[in-house]
C-alpha cells in the first residue's frame, strides 16, 4: 500500500467517524434543520490540505449565520443548568475553548472585559470546553481567571459547534446566530481582537426589542 492509499484510507475513516458523531446528535439537531445541515456539510467536507480546511471553515461560518441554535442543555461548573430555549430574551455569547489552546488562553482577558462591561445587562456568557472538571479546578482556573460561566466535560457540544479553537458565537434574543468567529491570536492582537469584534454586535443586539 503506497502513501496515497494510506492517506485516502485515513480520510475515509475520518468521514466514518464524523457520520457516527453526527447521527449520535441527530435528535438534538432535528428541530433546527438549517443549523444541522450546515454542521453536516462542514463535517463531511473533509479535505487533506490546510488551504481547503480554511476554505471549508469559512463556508461553514457563512452557513450557520442567521440560523437558529440547536436547543442544547448544559450545566456550569457552579452547578447551574441552562437550556438554550430558556435563554430567549437574552443575548448569548458562547466561547468554545480548551485548556491547552494558546490562542484561547490569550484572549481570556478580552473576554473578561466583555463580561465586566455588560454586567447587569441582558447578556449571558458561557465558556464551553471538553476538558474535565477536575482539570479545570485543580490546574487551570487557579492560574487563569475566566469570568464566563464555564461548562466542562462537553465534548459532544464542542464537536457540534466548533470549527476550530477558539470559536465564539453571538446569538440574539430570539436564538439566532448573528456572529461567529473561529481562530485567534497568540500575540498582542489577542488583547483586543475578540473584544473589538464582539462589542459592536452585542451593542446592536441589545438595542433591538
Amino acid at each position: 500500500m503506497d502513501f496515497e492509499e494510506i492517506w485516502e484510507n485515513r480520510i475515509i475513516m475520518k468521514r466514518m467517524l464524523i457520520f457516527l458523531l453526527f447521527f449520535s446528535s441527530k435528535e438534538m439537531l432535528s428541530a433546527q434543520k438549517g443549523f444541522g445541515e450546515c454542521i453536516m456539510a462542514s463535517l463531511m467536507n473533509v479535505d487533506s490540505t490546510v488551504k481547503d480546511t480554511i476554505y471549508n471553515s469559512r463556508n461553514w461560518k457563512d452557513c450557520v449565520m442567521e440560523q437558529p441554535v440547536p436547543d442544547i442543555e448544559f450545566k456550569t461548573i457552579s452547578g447551574k443548568t441552562f437550556q438554550m430555549k430558556n435563554l430567549e430574551g437574552k443575548v448569548v455569547v458562547l466561547n468554545f475553548w480548551f485548556t491547552a489552546c494558546v490562542p484561547c488562553i490569550r484572549e481570556i482577558p478580552a473576554l473578561n472585559r466583555l463580561v465586566k462591561e455588560y454586567k447587569n445587562k441582558e447578556v449571558m456568557f458561557f465558556g464551553i470546553t471538553y476538558d474535565n472538571l477536575k482539570t479545570l479546578k485543580s490546574e487551570f482556573l487557579p492560574k487563569y481567571r475566566f469570568d464566563f460561566d464555564i461548562v466542562s466535560d462537553s465534548k459532544s457540544i464542542t464537536e457540534m459547534f466548533s470549527a476550530g479553537y477558539p470559536t465564539t458565537y453571538i446569538i440574539d434574543k430570539n436564538g439566532i446566530v448573528k456572529a461567529v468567529w473561529s481562530g485567534g491570536f497568540i500575540g498582542k492582537e489577542a488583547e483586543t481582537d475578540i473584544y473589538l469584534k464582539a462589542k459592536p454586535v452585542i451593542d446592536k443586539l441589545l438595542l433591538k426589542n
